[in-house]
């Protein structure tokens, strides 16, 4: 059983409290040993924890702090696994957090209609995920595509072609971010839920 850590906010959060969600990740990921907080000290201690992995549900879009960025960058570095979800990519307020992400979240524009498919590619994290409509906030991102960056997930807005989710590697650890995730009910689709499934074996693996 992997030990994973889930932190996010709630009287603090700007637009993503974590309420309800904590709730049904703790469902989704029953297989696991999963310990919620909204401690982001928790970060620097990482490196010296017994956490497998991480999700990332952060709603704050401000720097953490040094002690914080530096202890999720060296867990992840020595071979444990991190997936930010949706707000999670807030972490990008640090420069070499986005750097580490490969993503850039621009902006996005209102939620609506969204059909996300899986990028026809072997991936385990793909396994049993079908294309799903959900109602979403279509995240815009810049993505660094170098080498070892895969994307999983696309979605079709505006007559354009977006990514939804990747994975790449850091260090020894693995990264995986998940763009949908805003609505609560997203959570409940089974295509998003083999997938977050899939993530964390294949983060902890």
């Amino acid at each position: 059983m992997s030990k994973i850590l889930l932190l996010g906010d709630v009287e603090q959060a700007k637009f993503h409290p974590l309420t309800g969600f904590d709730v049904r990740l703790k469902n989704i990921l029953s297989e696991h040993d999963l310990m919620i907080s909204t401690d982001y000290n928790l970060l620097s201690d990482l490196p010296s924890s017994s956490f497998d992995a991480c999700i990332l549900m952060i709603d704050q879009w401000i720097p953490l702090s040094d002690d914080q960025t530096h202890g999720l960058m060296e867990f992840i570095y020595q071979g444990r696994g991190l997936l930010a979800i949706h707000q999670g990519i807030s972490i990008q307020a640090r420069p070499e957090l986005e750097l580490m992400m490969r993503g850039h979240f621009t902006h996005h524009p209102e939620q609506c209609l969204l059909t996300y498919s899986p990028v026809m590619i072997d991936h385990p994290i793909l396994v049993n995920v079908k294309p799903f409509t959900v109602k979403e906030e279509p995240y815009r991102f810049i993505l660094d595509q170098s080498d070892g960056l895969t994307i999983l997930l696309t979605y079709a807005h505006e007559g354009m072609i977006h990514p939804a989710a990747w994975v790449h590697t850091y260090g020894k650890g693995r990264i995986c971010y998940v763009s949908p995730g805003h609505n609560l009910l997203t959570l409940f689709d089974s295509s998003y839920t083999y997938m977050i499934q899939n993530s964390i074996r294949w983060l902890t693996k």
